[in-house]
């Protein structure tokens, strides 16, 4: 109980730190104008991009559930506890670095009773995916800006690194020596050296190049619309036309800025993501700092903001429907 309350205080924190920094957005962009920007805005384009926003999820749950088959909980788990499970991690999001988005992994074992060792892999090749769709999308942008570069070879040594460490077998002997070693003098050693042992095979299972391909195509095809309605609130902003040419700067854009709020380790992004937007917008898309903010508040509140809505409805019905309360503590002691 005492870790939900911890996610609540910091999902709580995040949304206080969200409206200052928005604040403080929109003075740098003059309130006056700013206002009358976001009053201006085609209200019956919201529909529309809240779609493209849900249809992003929707793609991103099809993967989860995908995950969760290929590593045999399809059958101890429906669409619906999933379902549950998925966007109830969508407010997890707003924790320092997206750790909270661990919690999804507790919630699947109180749903399957399976160890942390099999249900925390599925998380981390989620953002493994992303961080792949990312160098896909980013491509995008090389057709105007070559700062493209920067963040591509980023991400593409990150997750490089990342896969070539699970698969490179004599790092793990060395770390299972390792904790052999220091388990003779603690038994608890020698435990999380067997868990490590079946955290690793459930990962070499889910990065699979064919797993990976399709839960990459996935990913990009998600984001690619979820940027395409950035695309679309800044040709209403800015009144100039949506073209091939602005869907392909804004899903560049979209996808660095989010790259630099996940690095950031902050909540959500926070500030990164708003700073990095507006200050992008004005720099690469030539908008008014007036249009840049105020496409940045509607970006975030038709997005990041619907998320954590949904998620957080997902979120409380969960909790209430399992009865988590009392019992998650003493799951969590049970765990390695």
């Amino acid at each position: 109980m005492e870790k939900i309350k911890k996610f609540e205080r910091e999902i709580i924190f995040a949304f206080v730190l969200g409206v200052v920094f928005s604040s403080l957005l929109v003075f740098w962009g003059d309130l006056n104008k700013t206002f009358e920007q976001i009053v201006s805005f085609n209200w019956r384009l919201i529909p529309i991009v809240l779609g493209l926003t849900c249809f992003n999820y929707f793609l991103r749950f099809i993967r989860w559930h995908f995950f969760l088959g290929k590593i045999g909980f399809k059958e101890g788990i429906d669409l619906h506890k999933s379902a549950l499970v998925f966007f109830s991690g969508l407010p997890l999001t707003l924790t320092p670095g997206k750790t909270g988005e661990v919690m999804k992994a507790y919630f699947l074992k109180k749903i399957t009773q399976d160890h942390l060792s099999r249900t925390i892999p599925v998380v981390i090749v989620e953002r493994l995916s992303d961080g792949l769709a990312a160098l896909l999308l980013l491509s995008f942008g090389f057709f105007s800006y070559s700062l493209g570069w920067l963040a591509m070879l980023f991400a593409l040594f990150s997750c490089g690194l990342f896969i070539f460490l699970i698969y490179c077998s004599p790092f793990w002997k060395f770390f299972a020596k390792m904790l052999s070693f220091l388990g003779r003098k603690r038994l608890n050693f020698n435990i999380i050296n067997r868990k490590l042992v079946n955290f690793r095979m459930v990962l070499l299972k889910l990065i699979g190049w064919k797993n990976l391909i399709i839960a990459t195509v996935f990913a990009a095809v998600a984001w690619f619309t979820e940027a395409v309605g950035l695309a679309i609130i800044i040709s209403n902003i800015a009144e100039v036309n949506l073209t091939l040419a602005l869907i392909s700067k804004a899903v560049f854009i979209f996808c660095l800025v989010n790259i630099l709020g996940f690095i950031s380790l902050l909540p959500g992004g926070l500030g990164i993501a708003e700073g990095g937007f507006a200050g992008m917008l004005v720099l690469l898309l030539n908008l008014s700092r007036s249009e840049a903010v105020a496409s940045t508040i509607l970006l975030r509140l038709l997005t990041l903001w619907w998320g954590v809505a949904i998620g957080m409805i997902a979120f409380i019905v969960f909790v209430r429907y399992f009865k988590f309360g009392q019992n998650f503590d003493e799951a969590e002691k049970n765990t390695v």
